[in-house]
């Protein structure tokens, strides 16, 4: 399997898409210089915070860690202490704790945070406050290669504390491992410094941006290519990469062509779907996927697909509904990767009769799945048929990313952000902006993009270096524009 990484930046986001074969499987986009509080990523930050209340029922803790909602610390998130079984035991109110980030804060809720310190390398992930024990990737299956890792982790003279050895630790020189230690300890030795002489609440260590993560997570020997199409970024990324692998240096590459680098790809109309509730599937048959604040439910049908195409000349609905739900079970693993979903799923699939049918829908689903890197765990068929499972959330899903909630049907429906269509008209403009030279320019947009296009009038028209008039349209839909010339 080929995979390519694509990075397209700009000053005001960066997009990331991961492709299998020539197939967009994961795709991450990070907003947070130029958006307010929410968007910015602060999963892994580590924060010195202090204990405002506690709450024996719930067994539980809220901390103030400087952010505008106080963080949720659970029990068994908290470090253990000997003969201390109660959060009441454990932790005081006004007590000053070291947390880290575990989950985002999502609409209502404060992030959630742990006592439980984990700092991620290349190779190893360092749990500087645990017992000192080495935990292996289960995905290390071959037992020579494991005890290996093992003797030589063991062997590390830098680190105290809990260990693991990640997947992409298979194979890594003994000087690589070395590397990565003196790293983890460089970051945990800074905390400690920073925690000295000082109150709560305060930040100590900030998680590496968006991208370093998923270079540190997602590219190994296995992807062929990184395609960055920002050379200041390029030579950045360069660097890091030089520290966390070496060895594949050589295929971070910078893109140069004049045709945007995701135009080339043919992926700007991939990731517009990714906010449309309808995935149309090849057989005809598509999926329905409405994604709710307290789950993500995923409806399956035929459409046209009437089983007249089966190999055989097989017509019949339990043949149709089979075929549709093992083409449906594919996409579904896919569609949950690409638009980042995260919670409870529950998938209603077409109705079966045959057990045999049942058990191998449920198969292709749960193989279809290994590939993504998220914890999570799938429940069989239930007796109404549906498929529950769940899936670790640790950042905003694509949908709450790119749109923002209808003001018209009070929350129930979701339309495109504001900055979603600003950037989309900003990378058109950008595209074509030769055209543009010495033309004087109109752009006719619905009044409510009106306001936000205002304040970022200047930067339009730098990049076509000249005036634009704003003109306001109702009778345009909320995510239409017309770039007009006169």
């Amino acid at each position: 399997m080929k995979k390519e990484i694509l990075i397209n930046h700009t000053q005001e986001e960066t997009r990331i898409v991961l492709l299998e074969d020539g197939k967009m499987v994961e795709f991450f986009i990070d907003r947070s210089s130029i958006s307010e509080g929410g968007l910015k990523k602060i999963i892994g930050n580590v924060y010195l915070g202090k204990v405002v209340n506690i709450v024996p029922n719930l067994q539980s803790a809220f901390v103030d860690i400087g952010l505008k909602k106080n963080a949720y610390l659970p029990l068994d998130e908290t470090l253990p202490v000997d003969g201390k079984r109660t959060i009441q035991e454990r932790l005081k109110k006004g007590q000053e704790v070291i947390v880290q980030v575990v989950k985002e804060p999502i609409s209502t809720k404060g992030a959630k945070v742990s006592e439980r310190i984990s700092l991620p390398g290349r190779y190893l992930v360092y749990m500087p406050l645990e017992r000192k024990k080495i935990f292996l990737s289960r995905q290390i299956r071959e037992k020579k290669e494991r005890e290996r890792l093992k003797k030589i982790v063991q062997e590390l003279p830098l680190l105290n504390g809990g260990l693991i050895i990640r997947t992409e630790a298979e194979g890594a020189e003994k000087d690589s491992l070395l590397t990565d230690s003196e790293y983890l300890k460089h970051l945990w030795d800074d905390i400690q410094i920073k925690r000295k002489g000082t109150n709560a609440p305060l930040l100590l260590h900030e998680e590496v941006g968006l991208v370093y993560q998923v270079l540190r997570d997602l590219f190994s020997e296995e992807v062929a290519v990184v395609l960055i199409d920002s050379l200041p970024f390029y030579k950045d990324l360069l660097n890091y990469v030089q520290i966390i692998s070496p060895q594949l240096k050589s295929r971070v590459q910078y893109y140069s062509a004049k045709t945007p680098i995701f135009t080339a790809y043919k992926l700007e109309e991939e990731i517009k779907r990714l906010y449309q509730p309808k995935v149309r599937l090849s057989s005809g048959g598509y999926l329905i996927i409405q994604e709710t604040e307290s789950l993500c439910a995923i409806d399956v049908n035929t459409g046209k697909f009437a089983g007249k195409d089966l190999p055989g000349g097989v017509n019949s609905m339990e043949d149709t509904a089979f075929q549709t739900n093992l083409e449906a079970a594919k996409e579904i693993a896919r569609e949950i990767r690409l638009r980042n979903i995260g919670g409870i799923i529950v998938i209603d699939f077409i109705s079966l009769r045959k057990g045999g049918n049942r058990h191998k829908v449920y198969q292709t689903l749960v193989e279809a799945l290994k590939n993504d890197k998220a914890k999570i765990e799938v429940l069989p068929f239930n007796r109404f048929g549906l498929i529950e499972l769940t899936r670790e959330r640790k950042r905003e899903s694509t949908l709450n990313l790119l749109t923002e909630e209808c003001s018209e049907c009070f929350g129930s429906g979701r339309i495109i952000s504001q900055e979603t269509l600003y950037l989309r008209i900003k990378k058109e403009l950008n595209e074509f902006k030769n055209t543009f030279i010495g033309s004087k320019l109109r752009l006719r947009v619905h009044p409510d993009l009106v306001k936000y296009l205002q304040a970022h009038r200047e930067e339009l028209k730098n990049i076509v270096g000249g005036e634009i008039e704003l003109i306001s349209d109702y009778s345009l839909k909320h995510d239409e524009y017309q770039i007009i010339l006169h």
